[in-house]
């Protein structure tokens, strides 16, 4: 495990942390079986802390456990511990996120990219977007721009491997975003946008995400005061709107 630049202190641990963290993290490195309390759920396993938590994952055998770090990618390889590994992540809150010091946002993206090209599945776009609710919230810069950097190889990736209709321009709409927060739209991308916005064949969420990302606030309030209600309560829970919000 390699957790540099979080200048973990075990001096703030009590007895039974530190114990733990031993135990599993001997587990981790050795690649050893070890009796501890059951992981919080198939495959699930979140060590708290007073200042940070760390996730990892574990295999029962009868009444042991072998643990991974969750986010590692050559520990754990069968579909099966991956599939897992997805179901559980989903289930942690972006906030949450935050607090451990173990997470790699690029590696998360390469356990759902691998599963997607055995086993396609629906919704993996969301997991971009939740990162990107992740980058908003990082404090550091460097951090940020490292985590936005991997979340647009994976919005590259999206939009060269998933089917879309004709008639989206979701995934392109997704890298445009990335680079909106990177702030490295160009000129070409710009005309992108206004394309989006002119399009006949676009939805007027598209045209919103379109008008705001080209900082057009008077278009962009009269593409989403055109949303229907059922979308308008997805979109504002989606990063895109905090941002729109906030540049009014």
């Amino acid at each position: 495990m390699n957790y540099s630049g979080n200048n973990f202190d075990i001096n703030i641990l009590s007895n039974r942390q530190e114990n733990n963290l031993i135990s599993v993290a001997d587990s981790v490195i050795n690649n050893k079986s070890i009796k501890i309390t059951k992981p919080n759920e198939i495959g699930f396993y979140l060590m708290n802390f007073e200042k940070f938590d760390l996730l990892f994952y574990g295999v029962e055998n009868k009444k042991s456990c072998r643990f991974f770090d969750f986010f590692e990618l050559n520990d754990v390889n069968k579909i099966e511990d991956d599939i897992r590994r997805i179901f559980s992540f989903n289930k942690l809150g972006v906030k949450h996120l935050l607090e451990i010091k173990n997470f790699k946002v690029e590696n998360i993206f390469e356990i759902h990219k691998r599963v997607y090209i055995q086993q396609p599945f629906d919704g993996i776009e969301l997991l971009l977007l939740k990162m990107l609710n992740y980058c908003d919230y990082l404090d550091n810069g460097d951090n940020a721009s490292l985590s936005l950097s991997a979340c647009l190889n994976f919005a590259n990736w999206s939009c060269s491997t998933r089917k879309q209709e004709d008639s989206s321009y979701v995934d392109q709409l997704n890298i445009l975003q990335v680079k909106y927060r990177l702030g490295s739209l160009s000129a070409d991308e710009n005309k992108i946008l206004i394309e989006v916005i002119e399009s006949n064949i676009s939805r007027n969420d598209e045209k919103f995400a379109a008008s705001f990302l080209l900082r057009n606030t008077a278009l962009a309030d009269k593409y989403f005061d055109l949303i229907s209600e059922d979308i308008k309560e997805k979109i504002i829970k989606y990063p895109i709107y905090t941002l729109y919000k906030e540049l009014k």
